[in-house]
């Protein structure tokens, strides 16, 4: 009669099983899952999310400029690149100002660090140090460039969508903000990148951001 009661119960064993891994395996595998995804696009956005420098330049009333390099977006570090990979996903201002006094010094140190260095590498952008008003002694000349991190709306750029580093030589700021630049190109890019040196601008000149950066640069022979 046990036997009986036990080859009466094989036939339940199956169902059983299928409602333990329903009810309990497949809830914490599709967790692994979801973590496991979430991770390898933390990864994958880590890698490919870079940092262009650009260096704009006013010649004859007019906006140019000239792409340095890149650098990885992640040196920012982690609260700061959470904000700025994020940025085209609500409505966002064009310049990146954090307000929190200690993420607006790391953001201009690490642009001062990347910055300066493109700068110091870059062999053809001479024009740009010619234009500049001269600062210093007759020993040693310098030049100061404003420092911005920008990410206009992808919407508003036909290039690539990147987070910027903005600048710009003070002199050629100046012109900017007494609107005596006009844009680059005639195109919406032109206008774009006008408004917002504009912005840094309006920035700058009333009393600067703790997130906007002021680099000095030498002036070579």
């Amino acid at each position: 009669m046990h036997l009986d009661q036990i080859t009466k119960f094989f036939p339940l064993v199956g169902p059983l099983v299928a409602l333990v891994i329903s009810a309990v395996v497949l809830p914490y595998v599709r967790q692994w899952l979801v973590l496991y995804r979430e991770h390898h696009q933390i990864i994958k956005r880590q890698f490919f999310e870079y940092t262009e420098v650009i260096l704009f330049g006013v010649f004859e009333n007019r906006v140019e400029y000239d792409a340095l390099g890149v650098f990885r977006t992640v040196l920012f570090g982690e609260r700061l690149f959470d904000r700025i990979v994020t940025w085209n996903k609500r409505p966002s201002p064009d310049l990146i100002l954090p307000q929190d006094p200690h993420e607006a010094e790391h953001l201009r140190t690490v642009m001062r660090m990347h910055a300066s260095s493109l700068l110091l590498q870059c062999v053809r952008i001479g024009p740009y140090f010619d234009a500049a008003r001269k600062l210093g002694s007759a020993e040693y000349r310098y030049v100061q460039f404003v420092a911005c991190l920008a990410r206009p709306d992808a919407r508003k750029l036909s290039w690539h969508d990147c987070p910027r580093v903005v600048l710009i030589e003070e002199s050629a700021l100046r012109k900017v903000h007494d609107a005596v630049a006009e844009p680059s190109t005639p195109d919406k890019d032109g206008a774009t990148w006008l408004d917002v040196l504009r912005q840094i601008a309006e920035a700058h000149f009333k009393g600067g951001h703790p997130a906007i950066d002021v680099i000095s640069s030498p002036v070579g022979d």
